[in-house]
């Protein structure tokens, strides 16, 4: 294995090309101090003073990299943050990379391992008129429109404030008489453990509804 510096790396190049393909096949190490590459690096660069700079390319210049291999990296300039293609070279999926304590400047992505919402008003949603899916196993389970205020359940075409589209029942919430809301509202029902009935809170107080 051979170190070799910074400033010498390319005239080492041209110079002993034919020692080049011996050298690229046990490891290259890129540094001031001589030190060889760690066994399990094929490239190793070390500095206490520098960084590595990824190539920086716009989404134009980055859809016309003919046949992208598997893994290629690139800094999005477009985007603002690191990509790596994870599809194949005829077919590239290109993908941002996020770390848990990352803060992406255009706040585009969510992290499977937890968010810190740290926004002065703690917003969650969108910026524009586009509604919320949430689903599980490819399922729509919660969607929240935008353009009625509208909320569904099972369903993307909410026709109420809140819509429910089930089979099965909707559980409301229960208790005995002392345990009704302590500044209720009119409007609000719940089940009476005690009575055994449904009851309803209106402007004369709570009324059985059956």
């Amino acid at each position: 294995m051979i170190a070799v510096k910074p400033f010498f790396l390319l005239s080492f190049i041209i110079i002993y090309q034919g020692v080049f393909t011996n050298i690229f096949s046990q490891g290259i190490a890129v540094n001031m101090t001589g030190s060889h590459p760690d066994s399990s690096a094929q490239l190793d660069i070390s500095s206490n003073q520098k960084g590595i700079l990824i190539p920086r390319l716009t989404q134009a210049e980055r859809e016309l990299i003919s046949k992208p291999a598997k893994a290629l990296l690139i800094y999005n300039i477009s985007s603002n943050c690191f990509e790596v293609n994870t599809g194949t070279a005829e077919t590239p999926q290109w993908e941002q990379i996020v770390t848990l304590g990352a803060s992406l400047t255009n706040d585009s992505l969510w992290k499977t391992g937890g968010n810190n919402i740290f926004s002065p008003d703690m917003k969650l949603g969108t910026l524009n008129n586009s509604g919320i899916s949430i689903v599980t196993n490819n399922l729509l389970r919660l969607y929240v429109d935008s353009a009625q205020t509208r909320i569904g359940i099972n369903t993307k075409n909410p026709q109420s404030s809140f819509h429910i589209s089930t089979t099965d029942a909707l559980i409301l919430p229960s208790g005995n008489t002392q345990q009704r809301p302590e500044q209720p509202v009119p409007g609000m029902i719940r089940y009476n453990k005690e009575t055994g009935k449904l009851e309803g809170y209106t402007s004369s107080g709570w009324k059985n509804l059956q």
